[in-house]
């Protein structure tokens, strides 16, 4: 006799095939078990105890605005993104956190996150004076308190694996 499962064949994922970092992938695999069947977890769906290890390279960004008249607001900065940029930026606008050209890259990522309700990866370089050659990766990934609406974006901001 023999027995079937009822199950649909595993779908390949090619963007979390993509993603190199480890931590990423678990940083994704973490938000995808808080979604919901329908629409996009909220901040309210976060357990920070599930993700201990993820949390010092951890950024949440509240999304204000529209559009192309966004604006992102550090509202909490992991003790590893913060000593990573040589201060803790809690509580400031990003346009006030970072120099021009620096917003400009990050923001058009950050934006497509909020827009789209996807994740995004994206590749910068360090704000420090100094160590601006230090490449940074970062996974970013939208929350939104009503399931539609992307009001606040989670961030993993990792050294890339060589």
């Amino acid at each position: 006799m023999a027995v079937t499962l009822d199950r649909q064949p595993a779908q390949a994922d090619p963007f979390r095939e993509n993603l190199v970092h480890p931590m990423h992938r678990e940083f994704l695999d973490h938000w995808r078990s808080m979604s919901p069947p329908k629409g996009l977890p909220g901040r309210c769906d976060l357990e920070p105890i599930d993700i201990p290890r993820l949390l010092p390279w951890m950024l949440l960004l509240d999304v204000a605005g529209t559009g192309h008249h966004r604006r992102f607001r550090i509202r909490l900065m992991g003790t590893g993104v913060a000593e990573r940029s040589g201060a803790d930026s809690t509580g400031r606008w990003l346009d006030e956190a970072v120099t021009q050209p620096q917003l400009q890259a990050r923001t058009e990522h950050l934006a497509t996150a909020a827009h789209t309700g996807g994740p995004v990866r994206y590749l910068n370089h360090s704000i420090i004076k100094g160590r601006e050659f230090v490449a940074i990766d970062t996974l970013a990934l939208p929350l939104a308190g009503n399931g539609v609406d992307v009001d606040m974006l989670m961030l993993l901001s990792v050294e890339p694996v060589v």
